[in-house]
């Protein structure tokens, strides 16, 4: 964060720059994470009388759920 805050301050592009990669090394070098290997089953259920539902199969892409496929659009149908 201290370094966050020094490139707030620099005028000069090369500054933030040189700062911003140190960031990055610093992350680099301390940011562990494990990554989930293979694709994630999940299932997603749908009632019959809910509309404009994406067909395409949900483990086609490992990251699709349904907060992220315009759930804005969605709708029930009075039928």
């Amino acid at each position: 964060m201290d370094l966050y805050s020094e490139i707030k301050l620099q005028y000069r592009q090369e500054d933030q720059i040189r700062l911003f990669r140190e960031i990055m090394e610093l992350n680099r070098e301390h940011l562990w994470a494990i990554g989930p290997v293979g694709r994630i089953p999940h299932l997603v259920v749908v009632r019959d009388d809910f509309r404009n539902v994406p067909e395409v199969a949900v483990w086609s892409w490992p990251l699709r759920s349904p907060g992220n496929t315009a759930p804005e659009c969605h709708a029930i149908s009075g039928e």
